[in-house]
C-alpha cells in the first residue's frame, strides 16, 4: 500500500508539472527600429473651356511633404511563443515629424461683355487661391513595428499610418470681376487638395503580409544589423486612379486630373549589436555639418567629395585599443540616382550620386564597380575613406561596420550620435542640406514649394523651380552654382555676346530678377526646359530658358518671337546685328543722345517676361503720297503702298509741321511725289503712357488730330525710354493737360504699370 502510495503521489506530481504553462524567461536581448519615411503626395488639374463669346482656364496644384523619423527598442520578452513570433515589449520611441504643404487654385474666365451702347469689349474674371498648411508635431502613431519569426529566422516590418489626422491651413483667396476686387479669408478648393494629397499618401502604404519589400532574414544566435528600403506609389493602387478619374469628370468635360503619393522607406534593424568595451567612431576629416555636394560638369569626374576617418575606441580609456583591429566594411546606402549631375546638364547618364572611387581610398583593400560598397584592408585600428559627389543634389546615408577580429560586428557612429550618417547633413531627411536651408533661410520648408516671392511682378509667386531644383543646381557655361530660392530667376542662352551684356544688364537691374545668362546651347538644350532633368525630384512645371540670336533681315530692332508671354512660348530673341549703340533725338528744347541697343534688348527680354507694350495693336506706318485731284495737288494717306495707284483707295489728310500747326506741309513739296513711309502713334496706342520707359515705342513721327489731320512732329521727335514704368499715368510728352496737348495721354486700360506685369514662371499666363 505504501508503495502504491507513493507511485500515486509521484504521477501526480508528473502530472502537474507537464501540465504547467512555461513561465515567460527574460532573454536580455534587444532588438532596435530606425526608420525613415518620407512621403510625397500630389495632385494636379487642369480644365480649359472655349467658345466665342467665353474662355476659361483653371488650374490646381497640391503637393506637400512629409518626413517621419524613429529610432525604436524593443525588449524580446521571449522568442518561444507557441505561435513562434517573438514577444517584445517597447522601450523606448523617438519619432520626429517634419512637414509642409502648399496649393493653388487658379481660373481665368475672359468673356464678352456687351454695353447699353452695343459695344463689346472683354472682360476678365480671375478667381486666384493659395494655400499653406503644416503637420501638428503630436498625436503620432507609431511609423511601424517588428515581427520576428525565430523558427523560419525571418523579420517583417509593418507599416502603420504615418499620415497627421489634421492639419493647420492658412491661405486666401484673390478675386477679380472685371476689374472689381475682393480678398476671402478662406483658400477656395484647399480642403479637397488637402484630402486628395491625404488620400495618396494612404495609399501608398503597404497593407497585408504580401508585401515583400521589408521583410529579411536575421540569426537570433549572433548580433547583427541589416538596412533596406522600398518605395511604394499610390498609383499602383487602382482605386486611387478611379478616384483621379472621378475627380477629373467634376471639374467639366476634357478635364485632366494627376495624383499621386509616393512612400519611401529606409530602415536599420539591430540585434545586440553593440559591444560595450568597444567602439568604433567616424570623424569627419572637413566640416561635415557645411558641407555642400557638386554636380560633375563632365559626367564622369566628380564634382567634389567628402573624407572620413573611422576609428575604433577603446571605452574604458577613450584610447586606441592595444589588442582589437578589424576590417571596415563600408556601405553607402539609399544613394540618389537622380538623371544627370544637376537640372540640366547636357548628359543624362543614372550612375549613383555618390561613390567610393579606388584612387582616393588607399585604405580600401576593395571597392565595387558601381562605387557603393568598399571594404578595408585587414587589422586596422583606424581607416581613411574618401566620398565623392557626381550630382549637385546627392544623397545617401554611409554606413560603417567594423568587424573585429574576435568575430564581433560593431556599428560606427558619429560621436554623440547614433546610426547611419546622413550625405549631405540632413537632419529632418527632406535630400536637401541643412547648411543651404539654413543660410538660404528655408529651414522647414517643402523641397516642393516654389514661392519665391521677389520680384513682386504680377503677384503670382515662384519662377517655375522648387526649392528641391533650385538646390540642386545648373551649369553656366560649365560651372555648377545653384539659385536662390527666395528670388525668381531667369536663363539665357546669349549666343550673341560683346555688347549684348549691357542689354542683359540692363533688364536685369530694371526687372530685379536674377538673370543667369551663361548658359551655353547644350546646356539650354534644344528642349529649352531648364529643369529637364527633375527625374523623380519635386517637379512643378518644365521651366524654360530663353535662346538670344541675332538678326539682319527685318527692319525691326528686336523681336521675342511667340511673345509676349512667359519663357515656355518664347521661340527666339532676336535683336538686330546693326542696330546703333545709340540714337540722338531732337527734342522740343534741346537734343539728347540715349542707350538705344541696350534697352532694345532689354524690351525684347521684357516681353519674355509677360512684359506687355502701353496699348493693344500697333501703331501704323501709313504711306503718305500727292495726287493731283480736279486739277489740284492734294495729300493722300494710304494703308499700304499696294492701294496708292487703285482707284478709290486713300484718305485726304492734312498735314502741319511741329505741335502748334503753325505751319503747314504743302502737296506741292516733291517729298510727296513717292510714297513716303510716316509713323502714326495714337491715343492709348504703344507710344502711350509713361515716355521715359522702354516698352513704350518712340518711333512715331505723326499724331492724328479729331479732324483727321496730322500733326508732324519731326521738329519735336520722341524721347526714348530708359526704364521701365510703375504705372498706367502718361508723363513727359503723354503727360495730360501738357502744352500743347497730350501727344498720346496714358497707357491703355490694363497697360503700362510694366513693373506689375513681370511673371517668368511657366505655370502661369
Amino acid at each position: 500500500m505504501k508503495f502504491l502510495y507513493t507511485l500515486a503521489i509521484l504521477i501526480l506530481t508528473l502530472s502537474l508539472v507537464h501540465g504547467a504553462k512555461p513561465e515567460k524567461k527574460e532573454t536580455g536581448d534587444y532588438v532596435s527600429l530606425r526608420i525613415s519615411a518620407r512621403v510625397i503626395g500630389h495632385y494636379t488639374g487642369r480644365y480649359s473651356e472655349t467658345s466665342e463669346d467665353l474662355s476659361k482656364n483653371k488650374t490646381y496644384l497640391d503637393a506637400y511633404t512629409t518626413s517621419y523619423t524613429s529610432v525604436t527598442q524593443w525588449k524580446v520578452k521571449d522568442l518561444d511563443q507557441p505561435d513562434d513570433v517573438a514577444s517584445l515589449e517597447l522601450v523606448s520611441d523617438k519619432p520626429q515629424v517634419s512637414g509642409t504643404g502648399q496649393g493653388m487654385m487658379k481660373e481665368v474666365t475672359r468673356r464678352t461683355v456687351i454695353e447699353p451702347s452695343g459695344r463689346k469689349r472683354k472682360a476678365t474674371d480671375i478667381i486666384d487661391a493659395n494655400w499653406t498648411y503644416k503637420f501638428p508635431q503630436d498625436n503620432h502613431p507609431l511609423p511601424a513595428r517588428v515581427i520576428l519569426h525565430k523558427k523560419a529566422k525571418t523579420f517583417r516590418i509593418e507599416m502603420n499610418d504615418v499620415g497627421p489626422d489634421t492639419t493647420e491651413l492658412q491661405g486666401k483667396t484673390e478675386i477679380s470681376i472685371d476689374g472689381q476686387k475682393q480678398s476671402l479669408p478662406n483658400p477656395l478648393a484647399a480642403p479637397m487638395g488637402m484630402a486628395l494629397s491625404v488620400a495618396a499618401q494612404n495609399a501608398a502604404i503597404p497593407e497585408g503580409e504580401s508585401d515583400r519589400r521589408l521583410t529579411g532574414k536575421f540569426d537570433p544566435e549572433k548580433p547583427f544589423a541589416v538596412s533596406g528600403m522600398a518605395v511604394y506609389n499610390a498609383s499602383e493602387i487602382p482605386s486611387y486612379k478611379m478616384m483621379m478619374n472621378s475627380l477629373a469628370q467634376s471639374l467639366g468635360p476634357g478635364a485632366v486630373v494627376n495624383g499621386d503619393g509616393k512612400l519611401h522607406v529606409s530602415y536599420t534593424l539591430a540585434w545586440n549589436c553593440r559591444p560595450t568595451d568597444i567602439d568604433a567612431v567616424i570623424v569627419p576629416k572637413a566640416d561635415y555639418e557645411s558641407w555642400l555636394p557638386a554636380a560633375s560638369k563632365s559626367g564622369s569626374e566628380p564634382g567634389n567629395a567628402i573624407p572620413f576617418e573611422v576609428r575604433l575606441i577603446d571605452t574604458k580609456t577613450g584610447k586606441e585599443p592595444k589588442d582589437k583591429t578589424a576590417y571596415f566594411q563600408c556601405d553607402l546606402l539609399e544613394v540618389s540616382k537622380e538623371t544627370g549631375s544637376c537640372m540640366n546638364s547636357p548628359s543624362g547618364e543614372t550612375e549613383p550620386d555618390l561613390k567610393f572611387l579606388s584612387t582616393d581610398n588607399p585604405d580600401m583593400e576593395t571597392v565595387a564597380p558601381d562605387g557603393r560598397t568598399a571594404k578595408s584592408k585587414e587589422k586596422l585600428k583606424k581607416c581613411r575613406l574618401s566620398i565623392s559627389s557626381f550630382d549637385g543634389g546627392a544623397y545617401g546615408k554611409l554606413k560603417i561596420t567594423a568587424h573585429l577580429n574576435d568575430g564581433r560586428t560593431l556599428l560606427a557612429h558619429l560621436e554623440g550620435k547614433e546610426g547611419d550618417i546622413s550625405l549631405p547633413y540632413d537632419e529632418d531627411g527632406n535630400h536637401v542640406a541643412d547648411a543651404w536651408e539654413e543660410a538660404r533661410g528655408v529651414k522647414g520648408k517643402d523641397p516642393g514649394s516654389d514661392d519665391d516671392e521677389q520680384p513682386l511682378g504680377d503677384r503670382n509667386k515662384g519662377d517655375g523651380l522648387t526649392l528641391w531644383e533650385e538646390y540642386r543646381g545648373f551649369l553656366g557655361d560649365g560651372s555648377h552654382f545653384r539659385t536662390d530660392p527666395k528670388k525668381k530667376d531667369l536663363f539665357i542662352c546669349d549666343t550673341v555676346g560683346g555688347r549684348s551684356k549691357r542689354g542683359i544688364n540692363r533688364f536685369a537691374a530694371l526687372s530685379k530678377l536674377d538673370v543667369h545668362d551663361k548658359l551655353t546651347e547644350a546646356e539650354l538644350d534644344t528642349t529649352r526646359v531648364i529643369n529637364r532633368n527633375h527625374g523623380e525630384g519635386p517637379h512643378v512645371v518644365d521651366q524654360h530658358g530663353l535662346l538670344l540670336d541675332s538678326f539682319s533681315s527685318a527692319e525691326d530692332a528686336g523681336w521675342a518671337v511667340g511673345g509676349p508671354g512667359t519663357p515656355r512660348v518664347i521661340e527666339r530673341v532676336l535683336i538686330h546685328q546693326n542696330l546703333s549703340d545709340t540714337v540722338t533725338r531732337k527734342l522740343c528744347d534741346t537734343s539728347k543722345t540715349y542707350e538705344y541697343y541696350a534697352t532694345s534688348l532689354a524690351h525684347e527680354l521684357f516681353h519674355c517676361c509677360n512684359v506687355w507694350h502701353h496699348g493693344p495693336g500697333k501703331d501704323e506706318i501709313e504711306y503718305w503720297k500727292s495726287r493731283t485731284v480736279e486739277g489740284k495737288k492734294e495729300l493722300f494717306a494710304y494703308e499700304n503702298q499696294a492701294d496708292i495707284d487703285m482707284e478709290g483707295k486713300g484718305s485726304r489728310i492734312f498735314a502741319f509741321i511741329g505741335e502748334n500747326y503753325a505751319r503747314s506741309y504743302s502737296p506741292e513739296d516733291p517729298v510727296w511725289n513717292t510714297p513716303f513711309p510716316v509713323n502714326i502713334g495714337y491715343p492709348q496706342g504703344e507710344h502711350s503712357g509713361n515716355d521715359d520707359c522702354l516698352m513704350r515705342y518712340d518711333i512715331s513721327t505723326a499724331i492724328p488730330d479729331r479732324f483727321s489731320r496730322y500733326c508732324l512732329v519731326w521738329e519735336c521727335q520722341e524721347p526714348v525710354g530708359q526704364g521701365l514704368c510703375a504705372s498706367p499715368a502718361g508723363t513727359g510728352v503723354n503727360q495730360m493737360g501738357r502744352k500743347p496737348f497730350s501727344r498720346y495721354v496714358d497707357a491703355a486700360s490694363g497697360r503700362g504699370n510694366c513693373t506689375d506685369q513681370i511673371c517668368v514662371n511657366d505655370l502661369y499666363h
